[in-house]
């Protein structure tokens, strides 16, 4: 997409406090990927001694992944043939590789953006590639984005101060998209939601973006 003046935010009733006001924001030229990066390609993440790699991690990504001894998804798990397989709710299951990934906290996305020479993309830019109908599968896994969630100008809490404001704190990443388990009433392009970077329960992957 070309740098320009994008509309972004959600519209009353329908949007919680953090998706408000609505708002132009500029945004620099991008290319997005138009689906989520999936089991394969991660695998090869792991194949190619992703978690491993010092250079490809941050700071406190590569703290957390060694103090918790993190080497693959949260929901995958291996054989004593050390073929991967996934779990869920009803045991284990057959990975798909085409499927989109999931189970990752930000600090494995952002090693995995590294590892393809890529980056993760800003909130707005997603959203904005999602109005002009450019991407697919939004709805499979929640997608972490490179910033955090922060207070829209003109912000006004509601229904209640402390549904957003406590968690404008500079450690929540902001997370687009939904997942097989979201509600339909929130799969829309403004709702933002938002996690710690460790957190990988909640159903996450990923999407990658360039400058």
């Amino acid at each position: 997409l070309p740098g320009a003046q994008y509309e972004v935010g959600g519209a009353m009733p329908y949007s919680y406090d953090n998706e408000l006001p609505a708002h132009h924001t500029k945004l620099d030229a991008f290319s997005i990927s138009t689906t989520p990066v999936n089991n394969s390609e991660f695998l090869n993440f792991i194949l190619d001694n992703g978690y491993q790699n010092r250079e490809l991690w941050s700071e406190p990504g590569w703290q957390w992944k060694t103090e918790n001894n993190i080497s693959h998804p949260d929901h995958w798990a291996q054989n004593k043939l050390h073929q991967w397989y996934g779990l869920n709710h009803d045991g284990a299951y057959t990975l798909q590789g085409n499927t989109p990934v999931h189970g990752l906290s930000y600090y494995e996305a952002e090693a995995f953006a590294n590892f393809a020479e890529a980056r993760l993309p800003h909130e707005h830019e997603w959203e904005t590639a999602v109005r002009k109908k450019l991407l697919t599968d939004t709805a499979c896994t929640w997608e972490w984005c490179n910033n955090t969630f922060y207070a829209y100008d003109g912000y006004e809490a509601f229904p209640y101060l402390e549904y957003s404001a406590p968690w404008f704190d500079g450690n929540h990443y902001v997370l687009r998209g939904a997942s097989q388990y979201t509600r339909p009433d929130i799969k829309r392009a403004s709702f933002r939601n938002f996690y710690q970077p460790h957190q990988r329960h909640i159903f996450a992957g990923m999407r990658l973006a360039q400058n």
